[in-house]
């Protein structure tokens, strides 16, 4: 069972930076089956210890999600972007679902005109980790990146083609809670 929180901003310019090919979509569909798959078994482990009494059935705060940096439903700063330093924000969340053993992130522009654009993927991250610094470099113990949909990994931040709109940019967190 996932549960999952999601954060919509948005980021529009007017110069083009990439153009999309099937080559590039391949590795992606292969990447998201591997990680779909590796995923699922990593969020099978024992228990992890919990400072944040996340297994405590009586913990009725709701989960939540902020990036610091920037409202939900605001333009994304361009330090954030490719027209910036390109730089991943800080991201924070507490209160995460009873039982939950894990968290992956997933950023992804579902505007993209070729289709989901995948900008950040990071997975097996700890349950006792409640914050990503600005700038990420060293992920937690046990965490890891997954690739984007330029074939990297790590942060990609917003960098639509111009002359397409408006584009979202989601911040999904997911909680993993597998037994």
């Amino acid at each position: 069972q996932f549960f999952s929180y999601f954060y919509t901003i948005y980021y529009t310019k007017e110069k083009p930076k990439k153009h999309i090919t099937m080559k590039m979509l391949k590795p992606l569909l292969s990447f998201l089956l591997i990680l779909s798959v590796g995923f699922f078994i990593n969020c099978d482990k024992e228990d992890i210890p919990d400072p944040n009494n996340n297994n405590d059935p009586t913990n009725t705060d709701p989960f939540a999600f902020t990036i610091p940096a920037f409202d939900n439903g605001t333009e994304i700063p361009s330090k954030y972007t490719c027209d910036g330093s390109d730089v991943s924000p800080e991201l924070k969340w507490e209160n995460p679902p009873t039982g939950t053993k894990g968290f992956c992130i997933i950023m992804v522009d579902p505007d993209a005109y070729t289709g989901t654009w995948i900008h950040w993927v990071v997975f097996n991250i700890p349950v006792t980790t409640l914050t990503f610094s600005e700038n990420i470099n060293t992920l937690p113990t046990g965490a890891s990146y997954g690739t984007n949909t330029w074939g990297n990994l790590g942060y990609g931040g917003p960098c639509p083609p111009g002359g397409t709109g408006e584009h979202n940019y989601n911040f999904h967190l997911y909680a993993c809670q597998f037994k």
